[in-house]
């Protein structure tokens, strides 16, 4: 069993990723008794977006699925109520879709990392219409994109970039950018230099603010960006001045912090954003 990070909020069912008799990479309602598997037969979720794989899946506000699946690379829909699945993209040999996130406003809108190609080098984010069910570029030319991510009005995208021979670790710059259409305009660069600092884990707040880990100082700490603010500003936690709050981001969607409401949660607690404190 794995990847039991989301829930339909308005029932609170609660599925994962997990093995049910005898199939693999299966879509299971644990909230049922007994627990169900709601992904027919037939289908398997996965992806290998960078070797490693992860981020196979997302949930949108009405509690439909949009996932990869693991054997022709296609983008499909699951409504976890009926079982029945729908084909949004069509899967072609090499191709890997993965880092799924749905437009919180528009949930007809859901972004994805592409990639193309034995290497994965050369990626591109992607702007799905699950309507009409074409795929528009929103923005290439780096070799890696990660964490794309809708603002909670659905009228911003944020992410992370980095190009060879750096990683994500030392090399991935975050980027946001305004939603025009199929477009993506007014383009801002907010942290991350190659080849001396990444970023890590970024994260939108409920307010349109946003949160990512930053090692500038050596050590991977907390960063926030107030609404209609230009530059970021460190959280300062007393005496955590040396800890790092995130690590190397091997795996696609890799969470090692969250946000719920006005918390921030973290692999080693909870912080209370209001006072700043570790609790």
């Amino acid at each position: 069993m794995s990847n039991a990070r989301r829930r339909k909020e308005s029932t609170g069912q609660i599925y994962t990723l997990g093995h049910k008799l005898g199939e693999h990479n299966t879509i299971i309602e644990q909230s049922a008794s007994p627990s169900r598997r709601v992904l027919p037969q037939g289908f398997a979720v996965g992806t290998r977006l960078n070797g490693y794989g992860g981020g196979a899946y997302t949930i949108d506000r009405c509690g439909s699925f949009i996932f990869a699946e693991s054997r022709n690379g296609g983008v499909y829909e699951l409504d976890p109520a009926t079982s029945q699945v729908d084909n949004l993209v069509a899967g072609l040999p090499g191709r890997q879709y993965a880092d799924f996130d749905a437009n919180p406003c528009s949930p007809q809108w859901v972004v994805a990392v592409c990639s193309q190609g034995p290497r994965q080098i050369g990626q591109c984010i992607v702007l799905i219409n699950r309507k009409t069910k074409e795929v528009h570029t929103l923005i290439h030319g780096s070799d890696f994109y990660l964490h794309p991510r809708f603002s909670p009005c659905g009228t911003r995208l944020l992410w992370m970039q980095w190009t060879l021979p750096y990683m994500p670790w030392n090399g991935a710059v975050l980027y946001t950018a305004e939603l025009n259409g199929t477009l993506l305009v007014k383009h801002k660069r907010i942290a991350g230099e190659p080849g001396k600092f990444g970023v890590s884990q970024p994260r939108w707040g409920p307010d349109g603010s946003f949160y990512f880990v930053y090692d500038v100082t050596g050590y991977w700490q907390l960063y926030h960006v107030a609404p209609k603010a230009q530059e970021y500003s460190k959280i300062r936690l007393q005496g955590l001045e040396t800890v790092d709050f995130a690590a190397a981001e091997f795996y696609v969607r890799r969470f090692e912090l969250s946000l719920f409401e006005q918390d921030l949660f973290l692999h080693l607690g909870v912080i209370a954003l209001a006072f700043t404190t570790l609790r």
